[in-house]
């Protein structure tokens, strides 16, 4: 909850850019929004469960054959990582290798299994 005296000089700079008629997009401490403005919000590029950029990828590659054929199956353990972050980091790896639609996936014993499809 923002102090009462923060609450009305944001009011009154509110009045004034109206008046003005100016194109304006304020957004209080407590996230409320005033103005006809798009917000364009910056994408973070820190991943937020703690791991270093690049790490899923390093786990993942000593994994990935680049003799795999068609049929081939690859296991890939999870460790201490969830699944399903396992299994995003491989299929963006994947799709820029083999290609969109080149494989399927599936998780199993705390381990994500790929198989090439063509």
């Amino acid at each position: 909850m923002q102090p009462e005296v923060v609450t009305k000089t944001i009011q009154k700079a509110l009045a004034l850019l109206k008046a003005s008629g100016c194109q304006y997009k304020v957004i209080t401490i407590d996230g409320e929004e005033h103005g006809d403005l798009e917000v364009i919000r910056k994408k973070s590029k820190c991943i937020r469960d703690g791991r270093k950029y690049g790490e899923l990828s390093a786990h993942i590659t000593p994994f990935i054959r680049s003799s795999s054929k068609i049929g081939d199956v690859l296991e890939i353990p999870c460790g201490t990582y969830k699944a399903e972050h396992i299994r995003s980091a491989l299929c963006a790896i994947l799709t820029k290798r083999w290609g969109t639609g080149s494989y399927t996936t599936a998780i199993a014993n705390n381990k994500v299994q790929v198989m090439r499809i063509h």
